[in-house]
């Protein structure tokens, strides 16, 4: 089955602040400098199964790269965002379990009320299989990883990793998962970095 996850989920919330004329203003306040790092681990509430997760950030996107990306997804659809994105230097990694490292375009870091969000926006790794019998998973291209990590120890998130975007007719951003529910990220913590 297929979810499809509106601008006002927690999910949207990158895409959503880059179509808000304010925030290409200049990056938040207390976006720090230099390498971050966290770990979690990632559990599928379907199919059972842990593993660890690594989300290392060398630097943060700005507001202006996110708005673009915007704009090229309501003008030109979800395959030019890819192409974009394919384009774009890497502003860090995400490591699945014992996997290498795969790098990851786009990082933002939003200030909230109880601590700080994390998203991550990326192609998503494409396998021979999906290419080789064509599934309706390519229509999936992008992933998409929120962290919420708050001062109470606390911390969790969620990983979809197969999405594809577009607008309404509205207007509205609208996100597809493919799958019947996000991938749960528990005990999110900072670390340092190496």
């Amino acid at each position: 089955m297929f979810k499809n996850i509106r601008t006002n989920a927690t999910l949207a919330v990158l895409i959503v602040l880059a179509c808000a004329a304010t925030a290409a203003a200049q990056a938040p306040a207390g976006v720090p400098a230099g390498p971050q790092q966290w770990v979690a681990n990632v559990v599928n509430m379907q199919g059972g199964g842990t593993a660890r997760l690594i989300v290392h950030a060398d630097s943060f996107s700005p507001p202006e790269e996110v708005l673009n990306l915007a704009a090229i997804l309501r003008d030109k659809g979800q395959g030019a965002v890819v192409e974009a994105m394919l384009k774009m230097s890497g502003r860090g990694y995400v490591r699945i379990g014992d996997s290498l490292g795969y790098e990851v375009p786009v990082i933002r870091y939003i200030p909230t009320p109880t601590g700080y969000r994390i998203v991550v926006i990326a192609d998503r790794p494409i396998q021979l299989f999906e290419l080789w019998r064509s599934t309706r998973s390519l229509d999936y291209p992008v992933g998409m990883i929120v962290l919420d990590v708050n001062k109470e120890g606390t911390s969790t998130g969620q990983l979809l990793p197969t999405i594809k975007a577009s607008f309404d007719k509205d207007g509205k951003l609208e996100l597809e998962n493919l799958g019947t529910q996000p991938l749960r990220v528990l005990n999110v913590r900072s670390e340092a970095t190496k």
